[in-house]
């Protein structure tokens, strides 16, 4: 017996997966449209805001290209906002997801957060972390044919 509520076939799965591609790049666009400033660069340094701040730490990343907003060779960006009592609980979040089916990005994504040394795409709004998109520094799996060529030649 399963753990899950629904079991989707492979087609439906990846229906799904195409579905939520769909509104993660509508998410995005819409990001895009409201950020200040859009760069691909690399994280330099992430430092703790001072003890006033709603935030509790800051991205400074080196701009390598502009895409929106104006060109500087560094950025500061704000980031982690400060929790004061929240009135949802981590087990009321899970209640609201659906166990089968797209996600929403825009409902179900978490603040973006970045570390020292990653390399992507950031989003900043009013001098704050938005969106962050960085390069894997984690491998993909291996496609079944390439996993069969590797076993295959021992």
């Amino acid at each position: 017996m399963s753990a899950f509520a629904c079991e989707p076939t492979h087609p439906e799965m990846k229906k799904i997966a195409e579905l939520e591609r769909q509104m993660l790049n509508k998410w995005v666009v819409k990001l895009a449209n409201s950020a200040d400033q859009i760069v691909l660069g690399t994280v330099e340094d992430v430092v703790d805001t001072e003890s006033g701040s709603e935030y509790s730490q800051i991205a400074v990343i080196k701009i390598e290209r502009s895409i929106k907003g104006n060109y500087f060779n560094k950025i500061e960006a704000l980031m982690l906002k400060k929790q004061a009592n929240s009135n949802i609980s981590n087990d009321d979040l899970v209640e609201e997801i659906p166990n089968c089916g797209a996600l929403d990005p825009e409902k179900y994504s978490s603040e973006p957060y970045t570390g020292k040394l990653a390399k992507g795409i950031f989003y900043i709004k009013d001098g704050v972390l938005i969106r962050a998109n960085e390069e894997p520094v984690f491998l993909p799996p291996l496609k079944p044919e390439e996993e069969a060529r590797l076993i295959e030649g021992y």
